[in-house]
């Protein structure tokens, strides 16, 4: 299963790099969370690794942010670079957007959750709000976040925030 979401995790780098390979890459998102979903159920119900709740959690946040950390620092310094010559897109955003905007971008850069919501907001007569299309805002919001991809990250996290408590509650299954 690790190797069947490596080569779709590098079909989806593929498609947004250089075009198609194995598959497309909203598919390969799709199959990708279709399988991380089973792995993490198979994980919670059938495995004995993580006794606790907390153990689970603890798991999770060490898979995750250092890497997201480390990558979010390299891209920084490089927008910090960018930005020395020409306007970058991400100081921008940040710089135009309001004081709920702004708390929105640093809470959702540093933990994160909420960067899913991006393509569901944006700026309109000077406020945030939610809008049918991301695209038709004054401001694109999600230019703001440090890392474009990691809104996949947010929705794996909602995902490990409920999963515990659903596949532990032999009802609900």
């Amino acid at each position: 299963m690790g190797t069947i979401r490596l080569l779709l995790a590098l079909a989806v780098v593929f498609s947004h790099s250089y075009g198609y390979l194995l598959v497309g890459g909203r598919l390969a998102v799709q199959l990708f969370y279709i399988i991380s979903g089973y792995l993490i159920s198979f994980i919670l119900i059938e495995a004995k690794t993580y006794s606790s709740i907390k153990k689970f959690y603890l798991n999770r946040i060490l898979r995750l942010f250092p890497a997201y950390y480390f990558i979010s620092f390299l891209t920084l310094i490089f927008f910090i670079f960018q930005s020395m010559n020409n306007n970058t897109p991400f100081f921008d955003t940040f710089n135009d957007i309001d004081i709920i905007g702004k708390i929105y971008l640093i809470f959702s850069n540093l933990f994160i959750v909420g960067q899913d919501m991006a393509f569901f907001m944006g700026v309109k007569d000077g406020n945030i709000q939610f809008l049918a299309d991301y695209t038709d805002s004054e401001i694109i919001i999600y230019q703001g976040h440090i890392s474009h991809v990691s809104w996949t990250l947010s929705l794996e996290i909602m995902f490990y925030l409920i999963a515990p408590f659903i596949l532990k509650n032999k009802r609900i299954i």
